[in-house]
């Protein structure tokens, strides 16, 4: 957390009276280096000469230090930059796009009683709750407590929430769980949250949902059931929410259908599909209007929620490939499908239905999108090659995309690639061979020509059993997070010329969690047992 912004009201910029405090004098210096000397100026300074607009232009450019540094030098500094919240709008930007769309839809839904209750948790101070509250909130809500649209919110309401709750969570001096809710259920169901995190899924394998719901007078209770009444078949049901919690997909067997969860606390049945094939996968999109349906038989379609309030056919996307997967992207702009043997790639288009892309004949096992949508990341084994090589389709400037030459490991194979949450880097984890554990990882980064270029050499790592402890991304893409022993963590950090700098950790125990926090300026590091925990701390200058 920053220091609180101390404003000069003491230092003088000539006749300007919200920086009056002090009398100009020529022969009185303020620093002094080798015979030179720097005084006050004697004219008004330059900038407050300049209208609020291009004053605003210009700080847009600056960091989230320099901003906060010139709030400190004058009250009206300090002024333009409170009224327009410029440091939570600087901190918000630095997030990860998919973290910025699902902090800006928990924002526009939830009600000032949860909004207080959840401040509350964080802080005692009830002058801090109430003017976030009341200053950020509109007072129309709905029946249910729920703000009724993103219009009656005040602007940057997003912004300045997460950054307090960031501001008040780097206060807090420890945290200590707390169990909520014990749900005894049968052992073969299904769990979904809701991007939200306050309406819990669970869809049993005898064909029966029921939803329940966290409010800060009743913590997780039941909610609202339905029934999926189909023919019996083997294998677990897939589920999923709609971001605003009010939409579920569930599939078994040869149908789909998508229930609505409506204010009420009931649930009705908006659409049921039903196919020749067995259906194979399916996702719902970020949002929850789009639904990708894929049957073994290779049939692909996607269903979109209309503005009528209908859910209707908007594409055909069919491939009569064997073993056809479909995903898509964390803004649901685009749909990922693919087999062993081609990769495509369908976007939305401006008439609401959906174009195809891309297509790659690349022989992938595995494909994903990069958690900005702006990758896809492709790795298998090579036809007829035991050793294991990856691709990356990148999406350039001009909107369309770029297939990398094949990412390979001179002495073995790549068994796994990591994109960065700003999509500007890559790790790809390399295997000399199989008969040994000798394992290493590399970092390659996206130049101005969108070439990807390998910013690091080979560095030995081990990949515990626990995947939690694999390296990982901080959340600004600016740090990397690697196990070098059982009892040893590193932290890469990039600096402004693009070089990773190597900081090691001792840790006298086995690592049992490593995380980075949500602004990436600490890293919190458990110990088996949870017996030791320590947090580490990046600073600019030092590491």
């Amino acid at each position: 957390m920053e220091p609180p912004v101390t404003v000069n009201t003491s230092g003088n910029y000539g006749d300007n009276p919200d920086c009056a405090g002090v009398i100009p004098e020529i022969s009185r210096y303020v620093w002094n280096s080798n015979g030179m000397s720097v005084v006050p100026c004697q004219d008004q300074f330059s900038l407050l000469y300049l209208p609020e607009p291009p004053m605003l232009r210009l700080l847009g450019y600056l960091s989230f230090r320099e901003i906060l540094a010139t709030a400190k030098t004058c009250t009206y500094s300090n002024q333009i930059i409170t009224d327009e919240y410029l440091l939570a709008r600087s901190w918000f930007a630095k997030l990860a796009t998919h973290q910025q769309h699902q902090f800006k839809e928990i924002a526009r839904d939830i009600s000032d009683r949860d909004l207080r209750h959840w401040l509350r948790q964080f802080t005692t101070d009830t002058a801090v709750v109430g003017k976030l509250c009341s200053q950020y909130l509109a007072a129309q809500t709905t029946d249910d407590g729920r703000k009724t649209g993103e219009t009656q919110k005040r602007k940057y309401f997003p912004q300045v929430l997460f950054y307090t709750v960031s501001k008040l969570m780097a206060d807090c001096r420890q945290f200590k769980p707390v169990l909520a809710k014990e749900i005894y259920d049968a052992p073969d169901a299904t769990i979904s949250l809701n991007t939200h995190g306050d309406h819990l899924l669970i869809l049993r394998n005898h064909h029966r949902g029921t939803i329940f719901g966290y409010t800060a007078n009743n913590p997780w209770h039941k909610q609202a059931s339905f029934s999926f009444d189909d023919e019996l078949s083997t294998g677990l049901p897939l589920s999923n929410f709609e971001t605003h919690g009010h939409h579920v997909l569930a599939c078994r067997g040869r149908t789909a259908k998508i229930f609505a969860y409506n204010a009420d606390k009931s649930c009705t049945e908006q659409l049921a599909i039903f196919h020749e094939g067995r259906i194979s996968s399916a996702d719902l999109s970020y949002d929850g209007h789009h639904a990708v349906i894929i049957c073994d038989d290779g049939s692909a379609r996607i269903h979109s929620w209309n503005d009528t309030g209908h859910w209707t056919l908007a594409a055909d996307i069919t491939d009569f490939r064997r073993h056809l997967k479909a995903r898509f992207s964390p803004d649901g702009s685009r749909v990922l499908t693919h087999s062993n043997s081609c990769t495509k790639i369908h976007r939305r288009n401006a008439e609401g239905g959906w174009t195809l892309e891309v297509t790659s004949d690349f022989y992938a096992r595995s494909v994903t999108f990069s958690p900005d949508g702006s990758h896809v990341l492709m790795y298998s084994c090579y036809r007829g090659i035991n050793a294991k090589i990856a691709k990356i389709l990148s999406l350039n400037k001009d909107g369309g995309w770029l297939e990398s030459a094949p990412l390979t490991h001179n002495e073995g194979s790549v068994i796994w690639v990591i994109a960065s949450p700003d999509g500007r880097h890559v790790i790809t984890i390399n295997q000399k061979d199989r008969e040994t554990d000798s394992i290493t990882m590399k970092i390659l980064s996206r130049d101005s020509n969108s070439d990807w270029t390998e910013t690091t050499d080979n560095i030995q790592i081990i990949l515990p059993n626990d995947t939690r402890l694999w390296p990982k991304f901080s959340p600004d893409g600016c740090h990397v997070m690697i196990s070098k022993s059982d009892s040893n963590l590193e932290i890469l950090s990039c600096d402004k010329r693009g070089n990773w700098m190597q900081s090691p950790i001792p840790f006298f125990g086995k690592s049992k969690r490593a995380v980075f926090s949500p602004n990436s300026n600490h890293a919190a590091i458990i110990g088996a047992g949870y017996s030791i925990a320590r947090i580490y701390s990046y600073n600019a200058a030092r590491g």
